[in-house]
């Protein structure tokens, strides 16, 4: 699979449509073991001692394997990743003047190097959580306040 693993600076990407066949099978064989597997998952070294993987580890390489399967690219990017604010708007799926007027507004952390901001992975993903728990508080008192006035 090592053709396959692409690395820019920190970056690492997974492109399941770059894959031979065998690695496919192997991630579908590799699923059906994680759904059906019965003791903790643990890897074997070349002397057969075990090594049981942590519990965070393990629901990692499910959600991993399952996106593979799904033939979704997989990008892992350390949380100290610095994102243009082009990058950031592509991953908020909302255009980049947006994200500059999110900048600005103070609602998105950034620095700059140069002229150019530059926005930390860290921050992008706290603001995205934000942003999403804010949609759906706003959803859940749409539905309350819809079946309260008997429209639901």
């Amino acid at each position: 699979m090592n053709t396959q693993l692409k690395t820019r600076g920190q970056t690492t990407r997974f492109d399941p449509a770059e894959f031979a066949p065998q690695d496919l099978e192997s991630v579908h064989e590799l699923m059906e073991l994680f759904l059906n597997e019965t003791c903790p998952p643990a890897l074997v070294d070349e002397k057969g001692q075990r090594l049981e993987l942590p519990k965070p580890v393990y629901e990692l390489l499910v959600k991993v394997a399952t996106a593979m399967q799904e033939g979704k690219v997989i990008t892992l990017v350390p949380e100290t990743q610095e994102l243009t604010t082009q990058a950031a708007a592509n991953l908020l799926g909302v255009s980049r003047p947006h994200v500059v007027k999110l900048i600005e507004e103070g609602k998105l952390p950034s620095h700059k190097v140069g002229a150019h901001r530059r926005i930390q992975m860290k921050d992008l993903l706290a603001f995205q959580r934000v942003r999403d728990n804010a949609r759906r508080e706003a959803l859940d008192e749409l539905a309350r306040l819809t079946q309260e006035a008997g429209l639901y």
